[in-house]
């Protein structure tokens, strides 16, 4: 059963990532991003990548156009076509790299012959994964941060930390860090937008929660998700390939919230429709996984 008021919302949630209308005032378009971010980024040219792409997610984090409406649960954003990622080239230009430094001399003689030979269709590919949700839903944005660092620590006490050891946590940080400003501007639009409506007051709070510390109940597990997803698939170009056992990680916040009146059934209803509805919108090219099963 979908929730009361769903036609009303449809609309809005159908097009989010098909033909979203956003305020032009908070920020740049995609094409402007794509302009702009080789030059953003030209700093850090002669760093490690980690670092260079960091300040490229940083960059597309602080000047994407972003919206939070009242019609969803989940806040929108500018860089919504994945064929038109911006941050392609620098991902790009770093897997040329590898494939000339690694691959030329090693495998590829084989595996172009085996492609002439029409036996095999091979590239390489590096923007698979499968988050470790457990760890996300514990720690948080935040709490991801404070590991990493816990982590750079100790390969510093350990005489481990060499310089490329080094620029891979600093781009953990750099990446951490954007992510929670951009949340920072979400909050920050809703409060001067949309501050009297009750459901935004409640995608704030949850929002803020996002922004401070580890999901508690159904709506932060189903926003880490989405977040960990976009940030993930549309800024960072990584494929996010699970979104977590859904039924069997949600039921027991889902329980739980009904027994403490946190929310009714009608209100957790509208969260996981608005939830499944945003990948409904998304214009896929490939198949997202997701798994259900487990409860009872």
């Amino acid at each position: 059963m979908l929730y009361p008021g769903f036609e009303n919302d449809k609309e809005y949630l159908t097009n989010k990532f098909r033909n979203p209308v956003l305020d032009p005032a908070t920020g740049l378009t995609t094409d402007e991003i794509k302009e702009q971010l080789l030059d953003a980024v030209a700093p850090w040219n002669d760093q490690p990548v980690f670092i260079t792409k960091g300040h490229g997610f940083e960059f597309i984090c602080r000047n994407m156009q972003i919206d939070v409406n009242p019609h969803d649960c989940f806040p929108g954003f500018g860089c919504y076509d994945r064929r038109k990622r911006p941050i392609a080239p620098i991902i790009s230009k770093n897997s040329e790299k590898v494939s000339r430094e690694h691959i030329a001399n090693t495998v590829a003689p084989d595996w172009h012959a085996q492609q002439a030979a029409g036996l095999l269709t091979i590239w390489p590919d590096f923007d698979h994964s499968v988050p470790d949700w457990d760890s996300i839903f514990a720690l948080g944005f935040v709490g991801l941060r404070d590991r990493a660092r816990a982590y750079r620590e100790k390969h510093a006490k350990n005489g481990t930390l060499t310089k490329e050891v080094e620029a891979y946590f600093d781009g953990i940080e750099i990446t951490l860090n954007a992510i929670l400003e951009c949340i920072g501007r979400l909050i920050d639009y809703a409060k001067e937008h949309h501050s009297n409506d009750p459901r935004i007051q409640r995608e704030i709070r949850c929002l803020e929660q996002m922004r401070n510390g580890a999901p508690r109940d159904t709506y932060e597990i189903l926003m880490i998700i989405y977040l960990y997803f976009y940030f993930g698939e549309y800024i960072d170009h990584m494929q996010v390939r699970s979104m977590s056992n859904l039924d069997a990680v949600i039921y027991p916040y889902y329980k739980k919230d009904l027994a403490e009146g946190r929310y009714t059934e009608n209100e957790l209803r509208k969260f996981i429709t608005c939830f499944f509805m945003q990948w409904g919108s998304i214009d896929n090219y490939w198949g997202q996984p997701v798994t259900m099963g487990g409860t009872k």
